[in-house]
């Protein structure tokens, strides 16, 4: 449960967009379904220190893989 808080953090739980507690409710319904997929590309699609590695590093690795490529081939 630690692991999935610590990771949440990046994904949207560490801010809280309303006073609202259906909004907020929404909201960290919203973090959980992103930090689903990073969770399961950990698990079963990667090795070495990427397994490990926390969701920023991930999103700057792998996810913004395709931006960089596109911003080299213009």
């Amino acid at each position: 449960m630690e692991g999935f808080i610590r990771n949440g953090k990046p994904a949207g739980l560490a801010r809280w967009p309303s006073s609202s507690f259906a909004v907020s409710t929404a909201w960290v319904t919203a973090a959980a379904i992103a930090i689903g997929p990073l969770c399961w590309i950990r698990l079963l699609l990667l090795d070495g220190p990427l397994a490990k590695a926390e969701p920023d590093t991930l999103r700057h690795r792998l996810l913004h893989t395709a931006a960089r490529l596109i911003n080299h081939s213009c």
